[in-house]
């Protein structure tokens, strides 16, 4: 025979439900259990089961409860194994063995992992946890269960947070960033769990949805609690900034090193330049974009048939220029990436600087896509700045490059019917009422 109060209470014997159809007798059970082989009173009987309003015959109802209790343990043997619900003086007792109950077992094996090693205690948490039941945690409008029993919900958190501490040690934090997710979206106010979040993301390389996993936390807190968060939380989004932006550095001084390199170089000399469709044009669609880029987006792939400025058209060239035009071309669109890092992370003005570069970068490469991107980008940024006539100024910008774009689909469409609104529709003044504040 055994009792689960790690979800909605239930008792039962040889793999069947014991058929305790009331709500209330099924909670007063879990209750007996949870406290097992110690007296509980009528008195606080009362107040758990009717959540601190007991009616007048609060007693004479508890007792009719237990009545139909002893009957469904009798029904099923219960003394065969071990289980007897008693009276004792002013309440009643539920003597049985201790690892019956799931929550006594939880707590037991959160004791233990505690005086564990690392990789045993991993594995004693998982155990623990796995006891719980669906839905995790019980819904809100479950006042009953949260009464009686919420305070094992702390104790699941705890665990859950202490259990991927240990995960992340051994190593195993990509994996675990499903679960990761998970849990902060049914605990987003736990600080904790979204540091564990982000410091699994960066490690993964994905700083950006570190940056954001903070904002949604920020956003709860603000919302919902109305604090900032924490001094860890913070620092942690700060430490992944810093390191994003010495990444910024090292890529930007990449480009000046390769600007200057060409720029400085002695001309060749070259006959003009014969553009034919034989010729490689910098990346100018999402398509022909990956093209120019390499498998994991960090470092541009170039691959050059011909390089306008070729004796030979359909050869490989040796134009440094070329070769530079190509790079930065490519280059334009982790620019713009950044920089959406950055603006997603509250920092308009280190955006405004990134998008800037990249709509530079874009220019040189004659990459009109990356240069619509990085347009539109700095109108977000301008809006957000208080600045829409420049804002309104980008996006009509960015409309006309998508429309030079030969797009094989209707991307470019779409973009432009997405900005036309913002450019077209102002007020008396000229500015567009969505960038009002």
């Amino acid at each position: 025979m055994w009792f689960r109060v790690l979800g909605p209470p239930e008792i039962g014997v040889a793999g069947r439900l014991l058929p305790i159809r009331r709500r209330r007798e099924r909670y007063l059970l879990g209750i007996l259990a949870l406290d097992a082989n110690r007296a509980v009173s009528v008195h606080r009987l009362g107040e758990l089961l009717w959540c601190g309003s007991p009616p007048e015959n609060a007693r004479r109802i508890v007792q009719s409860h237990v009545a139909r209790l002893r009957s469904v343990l009798g029904a099923h043997e219960s003394h065969r194994h071990g289980v007897t619900l008693e009276t004792n003086g002013y309440g009643y007792v539920l003597t049985t063995d201790p690892d019956r109950v799931d929550a006594q077992r939880f707590q037991t094996l959160l004791a233990r992992a505690t005086a564990s090693d690392l990789g045993v205690r991993a594995g004693l948490l998982r155990t623990a946890l796995d006891l719980w039941r669906e839905p995790l945690p019980p819904p809100p409008e479950e006042v009953l269960w949260w009464r009686i029993f919420g305070h094992l919900d702390e104790l699941r958190a705890t665990a859950y947070e202490d259990w991927i501490a240990a995960g992340l040690q051994l190593g195993d934090g990509d994996r675990l960033i499903p679960e990761l997710a998970r849990l902060v979206g049914i605990y987003p106010t736990r600080e904790r769990l979204v540091e564990m979040h982000m410091i699994a993301l960066e490690a993964a390389g994905r700083s950006a949805d570190a940056l954001a996993a903070y904002a949604r936390a920020h956003a709860v807190l603000s919302g919902e609690l109305g604090i900032e968060p924490g001094p860890r939380l913070r620092e942690r989004q700060l430490a992944i900034l810093r390191q994003t932006g010495r990444a910024d550095s090292e890529r930007v001084a990449r480009v000046n090193g390769a600007a200057a390199s060409t720029l400085g170089a002695p001309a060749r000399p070259a006959p003009a330049p014969q553009r034919s469709r034989s010729s490689v044009a910098p990346a100018e669609t999402p398509a022909r974009r990956d093209t120019v880029r390499s498998a994991t987006g960090d470092q541009p792939a170039i691959t050059v048939t011909a390089v306008p400025g070729t004796d030979t058209p359909g050869t490989v060239g040796t134009s440094r220029a070329a070769l530079a035009r190509h790079w930065a071309g490519g280059e334009a669109g982790a620019f713009v990436d950044f920089a959406q890092t950055w603006h997603a992370a509250g920092q308009p003005q280190r955006a405004h600087a990134l998008y800037t570069s990249a709509l530079v970068l874009a220019t040189i490469g004659h990459n009109r896509y990356e240069a619509a991107r990085a347009r539109i980008g700095l109108g977000h940024v301008c809006a957000a700045m208080n600045e829409p006539t420049q804002a309104r100024q980008h996006w009509a910008h960015a409309i006309e490059l998508y429309r030079a774009l030969d797009l094989p689909d209707d991307h470019a469409l779409h973009a432009c019917l997405d900005l036309i609104p913002m450019v077209r529709t102002t007020d008396a003044d000229g500015v567009p009422p969505v960038e009002r504040s």
